[in-house]
């Protein structure tokens, strides 16, 4: 009995020894797990947020680029640079701002050949009206040219018939003056002087009417050269 006592307790202490050995060494492996699930969770945090950074950097920069690009569009800047359409949302923005960048370049440059056709319309339109103008001025003076020219050949007849006329009694005065000089010593003093004074302010005045009468033959001969439409012929003239 005393052996198999001693044969129990041996077997106790083995078998409590070894369920000690069990569990120290079940609480090294929870610790061990323990600790392997913290660097885990710690590395795969990590890693998460490297990933999401560099997610959310893919997302970001591109996107901050469009914003760039939308703004220097509103700005009117049309050759700024824009990033690469890719095939996700992005790329699909970036394809419509490049779509609504061309149609405003389009749009510009329709604008442009519309100014450039309406300022060479209004220049036309100026020409025609200068050229209106011209043409009137020139019907205009066409007809005054007409008018000139019948109104010279009407003054012309008189106006020869005043000068003809004129120098005729500037001839008979002085055939007159002749003649009142064998006849003059019939007449008083007085009525002599008188006569004689007569007949010089008659030739005067004859002789400026034959003077104003040439001038205004002039006149009429300029005015009838300058409507007949021909070129002008050089003449000497005393300046």
């Amino acid at each position: 009995i005393l052996t198999v006592d001693e044969e129990i307790e041996r077997i106790v202490d083995r078998v409590e020894r070894q369920a000690v050995m069990r569990r120290d060494a079940s609480v090294r492996q929870a610790r061990f797990a323990v600790n392997a699930s913290i660097a885990g969770g710690i590395l795969a945090l990590v890693l998460a947020l490297c990933l999401t950074a560099l997610i959310v950097r893919s997302i970001v920069t591109p996107l901050r680029r469009v914003e760039e690009g939308m703004i220097a569009i509103t700005r009117g800047e049309l050759d700024v640079a824009l990033p690469a359409a890719a095939r996700d949302e992005i790329g699909a923005m970036v394809r419509a701002l490049r779509m609504l960048r061309d149609s405003v370049i389009e749009r510009d440059r329709l604008e442009r050949e519309i100014i450039a056709a309406r300022d060479t319309a209004e220049a036309a339109l100026r020409d025609l009206k200068a050229a209106q103008a011209n043409l009137i001025h020139a019907e205009k003076m066409a007809s005054l040219g007409q008018l000139t020219a019948g109104v010279a050949h009407e003054i012309t007849n008189p106006l020869n018939f005043v000068n003809n006329f004129a120098s005729l009694s500037i001839e008979f005065l002085l055939e007159m003056k002749n003649l009142s000089s064998h006849v003059g010593t019939a007449l008083e003093p007085d009525k002599a002087v008188e006569f004689y004074e007569l007949v010089r302010l008659l030739t005067e005045n004859l002789e400026k009417i034959v003077d104003h009468g040439k001038r205004a033959d002039g006149i009429v001969k300029s005015m009838l050269l300058h409507s007949s439409g021909n070129r002008g012929e050089w003449h000497e003239a005393n300046i």
